[in-house]
């Protein structure tokens, strides 16, 4: 998928149940293409008129909700939208103090949870679009964010080097927890919940190392990814990882036994962003700061 010589993919997902992959780009715009293909959905009357999603500045994140009927989108100037994304239409704005730096939706749709650069968390109500709860702990930009698979807990990870459990219920933190694998203090990039098991996260951090770590605050099977990894994720399944290194080189690992690397090849010369791989489906986007989103299909 390419964009124009100026613009690029700030970020990039997949839609959890069909073929739908959208881009936030440096731009503000938010597109839905259809990835099999490579081309822009025009089936889609809001795109087919150009009249596209937006904000005003570069898109800083973005998360579907579970069914993946709504969309909620972070911009650089400070403000969150919710959007129905078979049409295209603004169902909430949220007006925010600060850039948002991650986002996701609660289990039932009916919330949203917000991660900050400066180490904040706040639980945003969609109906009222107020903020219901604050969690303090971190102390530099959170990077990832979720709730457990019951919804009872929160888990984030955050550039200060820890991984957090909170209570949802009460907003105080439960565990603190320190990837025993890295120089202690290295930003955590990226946690990513087993597909079966959303108990347990594989954890990047910003090292050749990514491990496994359960909530209850057990890590295990570290791999060795032999690069500094910019991102990572797993295939739907959970049977395979990707690294995405900070050199833009591509490396897949089997899950249950990532002593080799499977394929190795580099994907991107661009200043690396991120990676995303389709819940259901075999389809993986890498992306960077070139004008480029590459999507594949690995065997």
């Amino acid at each position: 998928i390419k964009f124009g010589t100026k613009q690029y993919a700030e970020c990039a997902l997949f839609s959890p149940k069909d073929d739908m992959f959208l881009t936030g780009s440096s731009d503000g715009f938010i597109e839905v293409w259809d990835y099999l293909a490579g081309k822009y959905r025009t089936d889609l009357k809001y795109q087919a008129e150009d009249d596209l999603m937006s904000h005003e500045e570069k898109i800083c994140c973005m998360c579907f909700s579970r069914e993946g009927e709504m969309l909620a989108t972070g911009g650089a100037e400070k403000k969150l939208k919710v959007w129905r994304l078979r049409s295209g239409k603004v169902l909430r704005r949220i007006e925010l103090v600060r850039v948002p730096s991650c986002i996701t939706f609660s289990r039932d749709g009916a919330q949203l949870l917000v991660g900050f650069p400066d180490g904040a968390i706040r639980i945003y109500g969609l109906k009222s679009g107020k903020v219901l709860k604050e969690l303090h702990g971190h102390t530099s930009s959170v990077n990832d964010i979720h709730y457990s698979a019951d919804g009872a807990s929160i888990i984030t990870g955050s550039a200060d080097g820890t991984i957090r459990v909170w209570s949802h219920q009460t907003a105080q933190c439960i565990k603190v927890l320190r990837p025993p694998q890295v120089r202690e203090g290295t930003s955590v990039l990226r946690l990513c919940p087993l597909p079966d098991d959303r108990e347990k996260f594989l954890v990047c951090c910003r090292s050749p190392i990514l491990q496994y770590m359960s909530v209850d605050g057990t890590f295990s099977s570290k791999i060795d990814t032999k690069a500094d990894v910019a991102d990572a994720c797993l295939s739907a399944k959970g049977t395979f990882i990707y690294a995405l290194g900070d050199d833009g080189s591509l490396r897949i690992f089997k899950a249950d036994d990532a002593s080799e690397v499977l394929i190795e090849v580099n994907v991107l010369s661009s200043r690396v962003l991120g990676i995303s791989h389709h819940a259901q489906k075999n389809a993986l986007a890498v992306y960077g700061t070139g004008s480029v989103v590459h999507i594949m299909r690995p065997k």
